[in-house]
C-alpha cells in the first residue's frame, strides 16, 4: 500500500478500511460512514517501532520509510446506545524487526495461562510508576509490566504523580512515556548476554483491571533471585561481574543504577548480579552524578579491565546500535547521540588502560552543579564543529571552558582553546544558552542547546567534523589524566 508522507494516520486507517471492506462497500463516499455504520465496526490500532501511531500524527511525523513494517491490529466495539463488549484479556507482542527471544515466548505463554485461571495483573507496592507483576497459573511470578501511561508524571500514575504524557520526568534528559521503551532499549544492547539483562519486549496488554483501553509498555521476564544488591556485601561479587554491569551503565548513561535494582542470584559461593529498572537510561544530556552509580564506589571498579573486557568495549558498534534502535523502538535522535558519545568516550578510556573508576569518574559529576570532563569536552567539540560549519566563533553560545585539571590552552590542529573568565569556576552557568519565553514562563535549555524537538540544522551538526573534534578532546583528556597518575604514583614511591 502506497501513503503519501503529509497523509494522517487516520487517512491511513480509513485506506486500510476500503482495502479490507466487504466487496462494493468500499464505494460509500463518506469515509467515516464506513467505519462507523458497518455490520463490523472495529477500534482499529496501528504498531509501528513497538508504539501505537496515532490518528491525528501524520507519516512524516513518525518518520515511516519504505520498508518498515506496520502492523494493523482491529476489535469489535459497540456503538452508542448498545450494551458495551465486555473487556477481554489479551497479551500481544508488539514487534519490531527482531525475532522474538525465547525466554519471552515462554514467560508470554505461562502468562496468558495464569490469567486464564484468574491471576491478575499484581500492582508492586514501591516505585514511582505502575508496576505490575504477572503470576503462571501456580501463581508464580513470571513476568513483569510497566505501562507506558502509568509512568511518573505520565497520565495514568497510580502513585499520584500523574502529568502530561511526554512531561519531563523524575530524571533531567527523559520524558514520561519513555521508562519504557528504554527497558527494551536495554535488553536489546546487551550483546551476546554480557551484563545479563533479563529478557525484554513492548506488549499490548488488555484487561478488565485496567479499563476499556489497552495499555501499551513493556514486559520482562521475571528472573528469580535471593537477594538485592543493598542486602549483601559488595565485597562478595565478582570482579567480572561488578565490571559488567558497570560498562552497561556508562554506555548507556544509566542515571538510576543504585542498590535496589540490583537483583542478587547465589550460585554456591558465586553471587550474581542481575541489572533490572532501567528506565533512566539513555537520556538526551550527559548530565549524571557520582551517587548515581552505586558500584562506583565498589573496590572492583579500581581494578583493571580484563582482555575479555577490553575485546567486548573494543568491539562495540555505536552507529549500528542507534541504527538498531531506530528500527526497533522510537528514541528521539539527541539520546541516541547520547549513545554514540559515551560508548566512544569508554573505548578510548578502555584502550588507554584506565580503570573503569577513573573512566566513570571523568564521566560523572563530583558536585551536582560542575559539569563533568566528559560535558565539558563535548561542549568543546560541538562549539568547535560549529566555527568549521557557520564560521566564527560559533553558534549562539559563548566558547567552553577547558576540561578540569588542565592548567594550559589545548592546541587541535592549529585552533586553541582559550579559557573564558567564566571557564575559570566552571560554572554550569557557562554552556547555558540566554533564556528563551514560552508564553509568561522563562525557559533555561540545557547547556549544550537542548530543545524539545530540535531542527535538521541542529541534528546535521554532529557529523564526521564534529567527532573528529571529540576523537581528538577525548584523547588529550585521557592523555593528560594518565600523565597526572604517572606523576602521583612516582610522588608515591619517593615518599616510601
Amino acid at each position: 500500500m502506497k501513503v503519501k508522507p503529509w497523509q494522517t494516520i487516520q487517512d491511513v486507517k480509513t485506506t486500510l478500511d476500503e482495502e479490507f471492506a466487504p466487496k462494493g462497500f468500499e464505494l460509500l463516499i463518506e469515509h467515516e460512514k464506513l467505519v462507523s455504520d458497518s455490520p463490523g465496526k472495529r477500534d482499529r490500532r496501528l504498531f509501528c517501532r513497538g508504539q501505537v501511531l496515532h490518528d491525528q500524527k501524520t507519516v512524516n511525523d513518525y518518520d515511516l520509510c519504505d520498508g518498515d513494517v506496520v502492523y494493523f491490529r482491529a476489535k469489535p466495539i459497540t456503538s452508542p446506545g448498545k450494551e458495551p463488549l465486555a473487556v477481554s484479556t489479551e497479551l500481544n507482542i508488539v514487534l519490531g524487526a527482531s525475532s522474538i527471544p525465547p525466554e519471552i515466548e515462554s514467560a508470554i505463554e505461562k502468562t496468558r495461562q495464569g490469567l486464564a485461571a484468574g491471576m491478575s495483573p499484581k500492582l508492586a507496592e514501591n516505585g514511582l510508576g505502575g508496576t505490575y507483576f504477572l503470576r503462571d497459573k501456580d501463581d508464580r511470578t513470571v513476568g513483569v509490566f510497566k505501562p507506558e501511561d502509568e509512568e511518573a508524571y505520565a497520565p495514568n500514575n497510580p502513585r499520584g504523580l500523574a502529568g502530561r504524557m511526554g512531561s519531563r520526568g523524575v530524571r533531567g534528559g527523559l520524558l514520561s512515556g519513555e521508562a519504557n521503551v528504554r527497558e527494551v532499549a536495554a535488553y536489546l544492547l546487551d550483546h551476546e548476554k554480557f551484563a545479563n539483562v533479563p529478557a525484554t519486549v513492548r506488549v499490548e496488554f488488555s484487561h478488565p483491571s485496567f479499563g476499556v483501553a489497552p495499555k501499551i509498555g513493556s514486559f520482562q521476564e521475571f528472573k528469580p533471585h535471593d537477594d538485592e544488591a543493598g542486602d549483601v556485601s559488595a565485597s562478595l561479587f565478582t570482579v567480572e561481574g561488578a565490571h559488567r554491569i558497570a560498562i552497561m551503565d556508562m554506555r548507556l548513561l544509566n542515571t538510576d543504577r543504585n542498590e535496589e535494582n540490583l537483583l542478587v542470584k547465589r550460585c554456591q559461593k558465586i553471587f550474581d548480579l542481575i541489572p533490572i529498572d532501567h528506565g533512566c537510561s539513555l537520556p538526551d544530556s550527559f548530565e549524571v552524578n557520582w551517587h548515581d552509580w552505586t558500584w562506583l564506589s565498589w573496590k572492583q571498579m579500581k581494578v583493571p579491565l580484563s582482555a575479555q573486557d577490553k575485546e567486548y568495549i573494543a568491539r562495540m558498534d555505536a552507529d549500528k546500535d542507534a541504527d538498531l534502535l531506530s528500527e526497533e523502538l522510537n528514541i528521539r535522535w539527541r539520546c541516541l547521540l547520547v549513545l554514540r558519545v559515551a560508548t566512544r568516550f569508554l573505548q578510548k578510556g578502555a584502550a588507554a588502560d584506565l580503570t573503569l573508576y577513573e573512566i566513570a569518574s571523568l564521566m560523572s559529576r563530583d558536585q551536582p552543579d560542575k559539569p563533568s570532563a566528559l560535558e565539558i569536552v563535548f561542549a568543546q567539540a560541538k562549539t568547535l564543529a560549529e566555527k568549521k560549519r557557520f564560521g566564527g566563533t560559533g553558534k549562539r553560545r559563548r566558547s567552553p571552558p577547558v576540561s578540569p585539571n588542565i592548567a594550559t590552552p589545548l592546541k587541535l590542529g592549529g585552533t586553541t582553546l582559550r579559557r573564558s573568565a567564566s571557564a575559570l569556576s566552571l560554572d554550569e552557568e557557562a554552556f547555558r544558552l540566554p533564556p528563551r519565553r514560552d508564553g509568561d514562563r522563562v525557559v533555561w535549555d540545557d547547556f549544550w542547546g537542548l530543545d524539545d524537538l530540535g531542527s535538521p540544522s541542529e541534528k546535521e551538526l554532529y557529523d564526521e567534523v564534529f567527532f573528529k573534534y571529540l576523537d581528538a578532546l577525548i584523547t588529550i583528556l585521557i592523555s593528560r589524566n594518565s600523565t597526572l597518575k604517572l606523576k602521583a604514583l612516582a610522588l608515591s614511591k619517593l615518599r616510601v
